[in-house]
């Protein structure tokens, strides 16, 4: 149902530093893979809406700041991946659709067959692999999908969306904000330490577990799970706020409220045993927690996994404290030392050399949970409201989402 009309490889529109990007062990153990996002776009009476050579140009220009991702992901003569900046460029392809429109594809769970119709795929994202490809695909109505998967190894989702926004600025006919600075490729600063140190110092998530999004595992076919996408309104968040903050919604934060309660919902519905622990676990970007910090507009992968145990029982009864604050705390122990002993632990058991494979959530125990922070778009910020993407097992699926709006009570 979607029709390729072209398919080329947009360089750099100039000249760019030719070398080796090193990268750091928090790129090397993200999950293996490119990383798809979809943008979808109404139509307009403008034109020039979506002009396939504007965009084409606009994404040359980007490329020329963003190079890492005009390059090829290879490794060195040790194994270890590394990025070739070659200037070779990104996969862009241009399509349309006679049966989808936007409707299609808003509100809806993301499924492999979107991914496969609405974002190019590579023949491999194993090194040496192409780093970025898009697609922009007509529909019926009008409207436009952009799909875009760039390799999780570069950049992760606050990178990709930096450079996102960069491309559309440019696109919009403007160059990157004059305040902004460039952005910043060097990891030097998240080198390993000589010798390692603190490894065992903190306890961190089973490095079995890899680093990826509960519904991209989900969507696998080796995955005992469903997807569905539930949505939550500015009422039912201020709800939710109230609640698990204790009564004051300014002391927690959306994420913190909304984990909590889909942490807490699902507990319920797996019907955990008395005395049995159950485990969430997240994802904490760590730009402004290192000393020194990371450069503004740091282009790379600047997260660390964390894990929150509570006994299930405990969640359950009293999810503002066992919950909600323990969420907090553990986020809030993420400081720099933190950071370096992710890092240097990579290096001692060897992770550092190689990067983790995708795999499905059956590596998960049945009491735990991951809930990873997305980034929402412009539409969802004015609509003011949160989609939560949740995969879970198909028996306890409906009795989850009874259980998440039972209990958002709106005044």
């Amino acid at each position: 149902m979607v029709e390729i009309v072209e398919s080329c490889m947009v360089v750099p529109s100039e000249e760019t530093p030719k070398h080796k990007l090193w990268l750091s062990n928090l790129d090397i153990v993200a999950t293996r893979g490119h990383v798809p996002t979809l943008h979808v776009y109404q139509s307009t009476t403008d034109s020039t809406f979506f002009c396939v050579e504007t965009v084409k140009a606009a994404l040359a220009r980007a490329l020329a700041i963003y190079y890492p991702l005009a390059g090829k992901l290879a490794v060195d003569e040790t194994g270890r991946m590394e990025v070739h900046c070659t200037g070779e460029g990104a996969l862009f392809v241009v399509a349309k659709s006679d049966g989808y429109t936007i409707d299609d594809v808003t509100d809806v769970v993301p499924t492999v067959e979107m991914r496969r119709m609405f974002v190019p795929s590579a023949a491999s994202s194993e090194p040496p692999c192409i780093v970025l490809m898009v697609q922009v695909t007509f529909l019926r109505c009008g409207g436009v999908i952009l799909g875009v998967a760039n390799h999780h190894g570069v950049a992760d989702g606050r990178s990709a969306f930096q450079f996102i926004k960069t491309w559309s600025a440019v696109c919009r006919g403007l160059d990157a904000p004059p305040s902004s600075p460039p952005p910043s490729f060097d990891r030097t600063i998240l080198s390993a330490r000589s010798p390692p140190s603190s490894v065992g110092a903190y306890e961190h998530p089973d490095d079995t577990v890899p680093n990826s999004s509960p519904a991209a595992d989900a969507s696998a076919d080796a995955a005992p799970f469903v997807v569905e996408l539930l949505t939550l309104s500015k009422a039912q968040l201020d709800s939710l706020k109230l609640r698990y903050g204790g009564g004051n919604p300014s002391s927690i934060s959306t994420f913190r409220a909304v984990a909590t309660h889909a942490w807490r919902c699902a507990c319920i519905a797996r019907a955990l045993r008395p005395g049995e622990t159950t485990e969430l676990q997240t994802i904490v970007t760590v730009c402004d927690r290192l000393k020194p910090p990371l450069p503004p507009h740091f282009f790379g992968n600047a997260t660390v996994r964390v894990k929150v145990s509570a006994p299930a029982e405990e969640l359950i009864s009293n999810p503002s404290k066992s919950g909600a604050e323990q969420i907090r705390s553990v986020i809030n122990q993420v400081d720099d030392e933190y950071v370096r002993s992710v890092i240097d632990r990579a290096a001692v058991t060897g992770a550092s050399g190689q990067q983790k494979k995708g795999s499905s959530s059956h590596r998960l125990r049945h009491s735990d949970l991951r809930l990873w922070p997305r980034i929402y778009g412009e539409e969802a910020r004015k609509r003011r409201r949160v989609g939560l993407t949740m995969a879970l097992e198909p028996e306890n699926m409906e009795k989850f989402k009874q259980l998440f709006y039972e209990e958002v009570e709106i005044n």
